[in-house]
């Protein structure tokens, strides 16, 4: 009887045992609710790996934790908070050379796999395993019988076979893991919120390391600005000085040809003074031709003196304000003779403009004094034209004619020799035409 009565005792202890088990892991469960919920109350500033190590040594008693976040790029971990060492940390940290928070420790691929798993797992190594070498053996033993610590277990923190973190659990000599299924769990709950928390660091670190860059970018930014604006202030001081020394020279051109064009005049002034007093008619025939080759110089640095652009002369108006001076000169044999002018708007520079000139002064000359004896009526015409870039200049009369027994480049005269000249000067070609009166061609 006594004998059954002790089995019925055992039996009755072991149910009430088993109850009670069951009763402290709903208790463990409701518990890791109000957990959970603090998780996802957790702000961002308080440290999520000393809340989870805290917590996890509330559910298993005495034993030291270590929470480990992983950098999945490097392959290690860094150990983020630690629990239970208290009074030994000094010694700890002497063993150490350093804090253990921070800590990094490197891990093999069949470890990594067992984390990924959520499961606890006994490693046999202990420290000395976890820490894959990192920290000496000699200092792991040390440790371990510093803080009087016996079995070793570790977890993963990990979501669809990605690991990003892990618990280190150091139980006490004469104490147990009782019941590895709460932690499991907690650790499952856990995972989602660790995962949430690395990822805005993660993106925090993303936002910061961006505003250094935009900073950087904008510094820079402004560096060149203020240097691109230093070189359009060095540039605009640059122009605005070229621009006054151009205006200067320009000033200064315009006075020399105006001053050119002055002293020619007094020169030509000079001439039909000097001719009043001539009577021989051949020399002053040779005075008043002078006199149309000077004013028709003068005129071209008149029009460039006059002219917005110093580079060109208006040559159209050259010609009408030449052959008008040499009608003028030749009064009154020109009154019966009538004035063509057929040149558009041309313009040449000074070295084009001169010896052009002087051709078409030399040609109406001529035409003046020899086309139309005692008086004849008849026309001077005067035509300019341009093709592509080669120009035609045409001087001819209706008069009595070229003698077709000269040869007017081999004449001796001064005033043909001049022409020929001239036209060479221009790289140019000149034909005479004898039919109908005189009719020359000049091309260049």
């Amino acid at each position: 009887m006594k004998s059954r009565q002790r089995i019925a005792e055992s039996e009755k202890k072991e149910i009430e045992s088993k109850e009670e088990e069951e009763r402290q892991y709903i208790r463990d469960l409701i518990s890791l609710s109000r957990t959970a919920i603090e998780l996802v109350d957790l702000s961002p500033e308080e440290d999520i790996y000393q809340f989870i190590a805290e917590k996890l040594k509330e559910l298993i008693g005495d034993c030291v934790i270590s929470m480990n976040s992983f950098d999945e790029a490097s392959n290690n971990f860094c150990i983020r908070a630690v629990m239970g060492i208290g009074k030994h940390m000094d010694k700890v940290l002497k063993m150490l050379g350093k804090h253990p928070v921070g800590l990094i420790t490197p891990i093999n691929d069949e470890a990594r796999e067992g984390l990924t798993s959520r499961r606890l797992k006994k490693v046999s190594g202990g420290l000395y395993e976890l820490s894959v070498g990192a920290i000496p053996k000699a200092t792991c033993n040390a440790i371990e019988k510093l803080l009087n610590l016996s079995d070793t277990y570790a977890i993963g923190f990990s979501s669809k076979g990605r690991l990003f973190g892990s618990a280190t659990i150091l139980m006490r000599k004469g104490t147990e893991l009782e019941d590895p299924r709460i932690v499991e769990t907690f650790v499952r709950q856990s995972s989602i919120a660790l995962q949430r928390r690395q990822a805005e660091e993660a993106l925090q670190r993303a936002n910061e390391e961006l505003e250094i860059r935009i900073k950087k970018r904008t510094e820079e930014l402004a560096k060149s600005n203020k240097e691109l604006q230093l070189e359009i202030a060095e540039r605009k001081k640059g122009e605005e000085q070229l621009k006054a020394s151009l205006e200067e020279k320009e000033v200064m051109l315009r006075e020399i040809h105006n001053r050119v064009k002055n002293n020619m005049q007094i020169v030509s002034s000079l001439l039909s003074l000097q001719s009043r007093n001539i009577k021989n008619k051949k020399l002053l025939e040779k005075f008043k031709v002078a006199h149309t080759r000077i004013n028709s110089m003068a005129l071209v640095h008149e029009g460039l003196y006059r002219s917005r652009d110093l580079a060109r002369v208006d040559f159209s108006d050259y010609v009408k304000r030449l052959t008008t001076h040499l009608f003028s000169v030749y009064s009154p044999v020109s009154k019966n003779i009538n004035l063509k002018l057929e040149v558009g708007k041309i313009y040449f520079d000074i070295n084009t403009a001169i010896p052009c000139g002087l051709i078409i002064n030399e040609l109406v000359n001529n035409s003046l004094k020899h086309a139309f004896p005692g008086g004849e009526s008849g026309e001077i015409c005067v035509k300019i034209d341009k093709n592509l870039d080669k120009y035609t200049v045409i001087v001819k009369d209706t008069g009595k004619g070229f003698p077709k027994d000269e040869d007017f480049l081999m004449t001796e005269t001064l005033g043909m020799q001049l022409v020929t000249d001239l036209v060479k000067q221009l790289n140019g070609t000149i034909h005479l035409d004898r039919k109908g009166g005189t009719k020359f061609k000049i091309t260049f």
